[in-house]
């Protein structure tokens, strides 16, 4: 069936960057410098840091068989380094009951991220109910979690402003979007790159980066909603992508983007281009 298009037009706020204090996931304590490189470091600061970074990493529970294979060196007799995790307000630490499956003896270790989600609604109910997330996060929360922030951000449920202070981004709840209609009528075959105006020109109702969504009115499923959005394409001919050319961090935006760029795809009479492939055939009035 005929399915209409629908362009999302939203100011965002520029304010003042909100970042909380991040910690890392480290111990807390400092780290000695090993001079001569040696490995596993002697200080059980460092070790218990290398620690930290992989079970943030895995987003899953290790036990500490699963520790030694990765990093290389044993923590189960290591005091000093499982002091230091104990005491970890980033690390939790299941022993006896909490630590089912662990080998004999042996706590399983888990990466506590600063927020809870396990999917994109609860990522985006994770942003809705902050004020300012920094992006990391909520991208330690679970695996997948990074691609889920794309699908939010492209779909415009979210706002994100760069840190300029540590850089990355923060996230804020976008409250009530505004759509409107795009002229004419837009054509696409599944998995290409580029929408048919005919011969309109609809530079002057959307800019790149911006979001278009595919389909009719939003529908309960969010990931289902998700999937029909896009991105006005934005890709130039340099194999990197200079600053002046990315899409801004949100997809609403004041201005256009630099007349200097040199893009891989037209933007004018007759095509629009996305930033990734359709997913599905569309023919029908916007």
């Amino acid at each position: 069936a005929p399915l209409p298009a629908a362009a999302a037009a939203a100011s965002d706020d520029d304010g003042a960057d909100d970042d909380d204090d991040f910690d890392d996931g480290g111990s807390g304590g400092d780290v000695e410098d090993d001079d001569d490189g040696e490995y596993p470091p002697s200080d059980p600061t460092a070790r218990s840091v290398l620690v930290v970074e992989l079970l943030k990493d895995a987003k899953v529970a290790l036990t500490l068989a699963d520790i030694r294979d990765e990093l290389d060196f044993d923590v189960a007799g290591d005091e000093e380094v499982m002091e230091r995790l104990r005491g970890n307000a980033r690390v939790d630490v299941l022993e006896g009951e909490g630590a089912a499956g662990a080998e004999a003896g042996g706590p399983l270790l888990r990466y506590r991220p600063r927020q809870v989600a396990h999917d994109v609604v609860s990522l985006l109910a994770a942003v809705d109910a902050g004020r300012g997330v920094p992006e990391e996060d909520l991208r330690d929360t679970y695996s997948g979690a990074a691609d889920d922030l794309a699908r939010l951000v492209r779909a415009g449920r979210v706002v994100a402003v760069k840190n300029k202070e540590v850089g990355g981004r923060v996230f804020f709840p976008r409250g009530r979007a505004f759509l409107t209609r795009v002229s004419g009528t837009l054509e696409a075959r599944r998995g290409s790159d580029t929408l048919g105006t005919g011969a309109l020109d609809l530079t002057r109702e959307m800019r790149r980066g911006e979001a278009i969504g595919l389909g009719d009115a939003p529908v309960a499923d969010l990931s289902a909603d998700l999937a029909r959005w896009h991105r006005v394409g934005s890709t130039v001919s340099a194999r990197d992508q200079p600053e002046r050319a990315k899409a801004p961090p949100s997809v609403s935006s004041n201005k256009d983007l630099s007349d200097k760029n040199r893009y891989d795809q037209d933007f004018g009479e007759g095509e629009i281009p996305l930033d990734r492939p359709a997913e599905g055939a569309l023919s029908g009035r916007a």
